[in-house]
């Protein structure tokens, strides 16, 4: 940005130069949230930022092999959607999905014991 005495605007100037501005920066960082998104590879502290853990908690889980990951030397990386995929992999079903569960395994049994 090149360096302006905003006394000497007008209006209708300082709002053009304010929404150049504005403009500018949320292209940036619209670059910047678009290659995140791209990155199927992240590294250590990436990885534990993105699954919001702590670098000492991610330390246990890698050592432990509790956690999907690879290994290159010393150093730590995740795939993203191995990462997704270990988040999602305990899932706690509804009381209505416990319930249909319960309602098939009845009706192959043979019997409806007072269910719905």
């Amino acid at each position: 940005m090149q360096n302006v005495v905003f006394t000497q605007l007008s209006i209708p100037e300082f709002r053009k130069l304010l929404r150049e501005e504005v403009k500018q920066v949320l292209s940036e960082q619209a670059t910047s949230d678009t290659h995140q998104q791209q990155q199927t590879i992240l590294n250590f502290e990436e990885g534990c930022q993105y699954i919001g853990i702590s670098k000492s908690h991610g330390y246990k889980l890698t050592s432990q092999q509790l956690i999907p990951f690879s290994k290159r030397g010393k150093r730590i990386y995740f795939e993203k959607v191995a990462l997704d995929q270990w988040l999602l992999s305990n899932k706690v079903q509804s009381v209505s999905e416990l319930e249909e569960d319960m309602d098939s395994y009845l009706a192959k049994k043979g019997g409806n014991h007072g269910t719905k």
